[in-house]
């Protein structure tokens, strides 16, 4: 394989959800890899690629996932929205003894995932949860800059609304309307509204400049599990569609029994509305973050796509299935974030993917610029402008 991996075992890789968007980019990226052999599971079976077995089965029903799993499989779970979710599929990859991989974004399903470490650890099962460019690149971007004590991380993403805008990702947001976002907020957990707190960034997307809004994420629960030292953590949304993110806002603001939510949720609506905002959308996309260490260093990193931004969620997940399949050796248990994969080997898989890398690093401290936030912008937003070049 071009990144020096090469499968060593005939282990089954098992795509959970492999017939949905992401699910099939990832069954997509592992044949172009030479991986096999791979089986699809589905509620409701497509015909898949030559070579890739079909199975029918239903992720939260606990008969066909134990029915489904063998022994020695790797469990790639890709069926969101995964606040909707169980962890049966994860149950039966602890029993049958068969390694989990998943892209999850959700902090409450993350928190049930490590509940599950012991287990993990007793099975020899490894786990890799949240293993996406949300929460697997800051983490093994803290690595690439040697940044021994960060304290401060703002991710902030521009998605590739013209294909990424589906039932899933609507799902989520919605689910983020709805919630009050706890993240640790200078070395305390605060509760904010999710989507009414917003920061200022400019990455290289279409339409990557402007406001990026708070969303809740599974990094509040894993980035400060591989770094003790985080004392403030942010992730940052910009949906690239015209006017709809201050629109979010002013539902934010709205209660949320009130009539704007109901109609949010009704699928008539989404059904009418995605296929418009896929038109509206922003094309290609980026991802990017800022961390600040102990030591007084700012690091800046980007990851951008002209087209098919969808595939940087997507190689985190494809690297660490081939690394599994290549012997890794990866300890059992929840494997911690900055664990999933070397700086190298997933900066150096972007660029083979197109993707364009940047990444740069002030050497010293220097003195924060203090203004006065406007009106619903974050204190941190006001001290630290991030900026990407």
């Amino acid at each position: 394989m071009a990144d020096g991996f090469e499968a060593k075992s005939a282990r089954r890789v098992v795509v959970v959800g492999g017939g949905g968007f992401f699910g099939t980019a990832i069954v997509e990226r592992l044949l172009a890899d030479g991986v096999g052999p791979i089986a699809v599971v589905a509620r409701h079976p497509a015909p898949a690629p030559a070579g890739v077995a079909v199975l029918r089965g239903d992720a939260e029903r606990r008969d066909d996932v134990r029915r489904i799993v063998r022994s020695g499989d790797l469990i790639v779970d890709a069926v969101g929205p995964y606040h909707a979710r169980s962890t049966a599929l994860l149950d039966a990859a602890l029993t049958a003894g068969a390694d989990y991989v998943d892209l999850n974004d959700c902090p409450a399903f993350a928190e049930r995932v490590l509940a599950e470490h012991g287990r993990a650890v007793a099975a020899g099962v490894r786990i890799f949860t949240s293993c996406c460019s949300i929460s697997t690149l800051p983490a093994t971007m803290v690595n690439h800059f040697g940044l021994a004590r960060p304290l401060r991380i703002g991710i902030f993403l521009a998605p590739e609304t013209h294909v990424v805008a589906r039932p899933g990702a609507a799902a989520t947001l919605i689910a983020t309307l709805h919630t009050r976002v706890r993240l640790p907020r200078n070395g305390r957990i605060e509760a904010l509204p999710g989507w009414g707190v917003w920061r200022r960034s400019s990455l290289p997307a279409a339409r990557g400049a402007g406001r990026y809004y708070l969303f809740d994420s599974a990094d509040y629960v894993h980035l400060p599990r591989a770094f003790p030292s985080l004392r403030t953590l942010g992730f940052y949304v910009n949906s690239g569609v015209p006017l709809l993110d201050r629109v979010l806002l002013n539902l934010r603001r709205l209660d949320e029994r009130g009539l704007p939510f109901r109609l949010l949720t009704d699928p008539r609506l989404q059904r009418a509305a995605l296929p418009l905002l896929r038109r509206l959308g922003r094309r290609g996309g980026a991802i990017g973050g800022e961390i600040v260490a102990e030591d007084g260093r700012i690091a800046r990193f980007t990851v951008s796509a002209s087209e098919r931004g969808y595939l940087v969620p997507v190689a985190p997940p494809v690297l660490v299935v081939k690394r599994l399949l290549a012997g890794e050796p990866y300890p059992a248990g929840v494997v911690r974030h900055d664990r999933h994969l070397p700086s190298n080997v997933l900066l150096g898989y972007f660029e083979q993917l197109g993707l364009t890398v940047s990444c740069n690093v002030d050497q010293g401290p220097r003195p924060p610029q203090r203004r006065t936030p406007k009106k619903n912008e974050s204190a941190a937003s006001a001290t630290i402008r991030p900026t990407y070049r």
